[in-house]
């Protein structure tokens, strides 16, 4: 400890240099009992040094007067070097296990708190969603037609934020990895009709014509069907969305085999406000709105189609949009027949 204090080392990191001491028995130089009690005669002190930063010394002790030449010098200068390296990486890496630490325990509050959230939010909200369902219906007593607007109101903002609340909770258990498929056999022409059926009183309401094609070679195919008809929703709701009264909208589902695996493609298009080229790239990205004032306008979490993403990824497929600004959009997502890719080969999708 006296030689550690002797200003040695310091000057050493401070300086950046190497430091020989050839003799101590000739050289003025301060050395501490400890170096003349083990009978060192000279040493070669040089600094370990990454990216400007000191991070100690590595020396050489010699019992004999040391006299190193240009050669050995350099070698001592390259072995300081990569220790200074091996010393960085190994900060780094304690860095990183400490932040990967703080980010599982913040993944965990995230968890626990967004669990909360499901049941303390979900509980009272369903009990407001069930009590305007019954003063809709005039179990209580009947409603002027003023009344049942103002009800129908508060089911509609009451559905509207149970569904912003299972879009998080959703993205969620996809971050966290705790998203699982429940692969089935289903019928394509079913699931397209069934998501159809669920957007069409809100096409309805804005006079938007419906068109559904399925190909006649399309029949079956392995998928979640619950994910999958999400999937379609979520298009499909958003085609609804942005597209002015009058307008139309429409779903197509048919077979493409110019790939590896025989895929069954949906393509959900509209007629409505499009989208930006220089907006797609980001369009799948979580709580993003592309506009402000489009966001005022339309309301929405920003998760609909990042879900979209992250459930076509699961099933092993892709998911596509082309668009003209004032001319609409199309989404074309792009599934494999024989299901994701950890059910290939575990049932024939083929009746």
């Amino acid at each position: 400890e006296a030689w550690r204090t002797s200003g040695g080392i310091g000057k050493i990191v401070a300086g950046g240099e190497v430091m020989i001491l050839h003799d101590v028995e000739t050289e003025d130089w301060p050395t501490s009992s400890w170096f003349s009690a083990n009978r060192f005669r000279g040493y070669a002190g040089i600094p370990l040094r990454w990216q400007g930063v000191g991070q100690g010394v590595l020396f050489v002790l010699s019992r004999q007067p040391f006299y190193p030449s240009t050669e050995t010098v350099d070698f001592l200068q390259a072995l300081a070097n990569r220790a200074a390296v091996s010393i960085a990486n190994v900060n780094v890496f304690h860095a990183l296990e400490e932040a990967n630490r703080e980010l599982a325990r913040v993944a965990q509050l995230k968890d626990e708190f967004l669990a909360s959230m499901s049941h303390e939010l979900r509980t009272p909200l369903n009990a407001i969603l069930g009590l305007s369902e019954s003063l809709e219906d005039g179990v209580y007593e009947p409603l002027t037609p003023r009344q049942i607007r103002a009800v129908q109101n508060i089911g509609r903002s009451g559905q509207h934020l149970l569904a912003l609340i299972n879009d998080i909770l959703d993205v969620s258990k996809i971050e966290a990895g705790k998203m699982d498929l429940t692969p089935e056999l289903v019928t394509v022409a079913t699931v397209c009709a069934h998501s159809i059926d669920f957007v069409r009183p809100a096409a309805q309401k804005k006079a938007l014509t419906i068109d559904l094609t399925v190909a006649p070679e399309v029949d079956t195919m392995l998928a979640d069907k619950r994910r999958l008809t999400q999937i379609l929703i979520n298009l499909l709701g958003n085609a609804v969305k942005f597209t002015p009264t009058g307008g139309s909208i429409g779903l197509r589902a048919s077979r493409r085999v110019d790939t590896d695996r025989p895929m069954i493609c949906f393509e959900v298009w509209d007629t409505g406000i499009g989208i930006a080229a220089e907006d797609v790239e980001r369009l799948f990205d979580s709580f993003v709105q592309l506009d402000s004032r489009l966001a005022r306008e339309y309301e929405g979490s920003g998760l609909g189609l990042a879900l979209v993403k992250h459930m076509t990824l699961m099933h092993g497929g892709t998911v596509t949009v082309t668009s003209q600004v004032g001319h609409g959009s199309c989404f074309t997502v792009a599934l494999p027949i024989d299901g994701p890719p950890s059910t290939l080969n575990t049932t024939d999708p083929t009746p």
